[in-house]
């Protein structure tokens, strides 16, 4: 199941970075063939998948480390500095995005 997981994986990521290549060396027109014709659909799907990726990761993070750090198991410090620092980069993130807006 591993093996087929990682032979997934590097197909997605090979197939993705082709057609990112072919966009941009080929013509946007040729004889009538329009390689980009759904370049905004296709960037939109890795955008969402994207999202749920961060998300996914990020509910990880808590999850090891949250465990780590509640059980206070060895090298529980470096949880709580993973997940501190974390969460202050979130709300300076936060915090600049807010300040954009105005």
């Amino acid at each position: 199941m591993k093996r087929f997981r990682n032979i997934l994986i590097s197909g997605v990521t090979f197939i993705a970075g082709l057609y990112f290549f072919l966009e941009y060396a080929l013509p946007a027109d040729i004889n009538g063939f329009q390689f980009g014709k759904y370049h905004e659909q296709v960037l939109q799907g890795i955008q969402m998948v994207s999202i749920v990726t961060i998300g996914l990761g990020i509910i990880n993070i808590f999850m090891v480390y949250g465990k780590s750090l509640i059980a206070k198991k060895k090298g529980w410090i470096n949880s709580l500095a993973l997940i501190g620092g974390f969460l202050m980069m979130m709300a300076f993130e936060i915090g600049t995005l807010q300040g954009a807006d105005e």
